[in-house]
């Protein structure tokens, strides 16, 4: 990708009023996001290269009736197999059981796999691969059986 190309895209971004805009194809992946907190027009970040996260929901109608998966410590929480694979551990959708792996933690270089407590379908991913969490802090919405 050359600057003439990222220049249009930040007029783009700007011309559209925009406060992010994610393009990705075969082998780039840009990502600009406009700083709407400055007053002179905001400013630009680009990162080009960077693997664009979608968060997957479904969204219920009666959130109560969903279990969550909580984390059990503080660390990084992943939901792909490997860092080289594009494979999750799960899915929006997926039935799981209890007992499945359904990503790891790692804290101090040590990886901590990561399994359900229900089963169920899987009906939102809250926590985007390789993100931070605190203990407690919700990873997966589950829909339990029978319900």
């Amino acid at each position: 990708m050359d600057i003439n190309t990222v220049k249009e895209l930040i007029k783009l971004l700007n011309d559209e009023n925009l406060s992010v805009l994610k393009i990705e194809s075969d082998d780039i992946k840009v990502h600009l996001e406009r700083d709407t907190n400055v007053s002179k027009g905001g400013s630009q970040k680009v990162v080009t290269n960077a693997p664009v996260e979608r968060k997957e929901t479904n969204t219920p109608a009666d959130p109560s009736k969903y279990v969550e998966i909580t984390a059990p410590q503080i660390g990084t929480f992943y939901t792909k197999k490997d860092e080289h694979s594009s494979e999750n551990f799960i899915e929006v959708g997926d039935r799981i059981e209890v007992g499945d792996q359904i990503g790891y933690i790692e804290a101090m270089k040590m990886f901590n796999d990561l399994k359900s407590d229900v089963s169920g379908i899987v009906r939102e991913i809250v926590v985007h691969n390789g993100e931070d969490v605190e203990y407690g802090d919700v990873l997966v919405r589950v829909e339990p059986e029978g319900n």
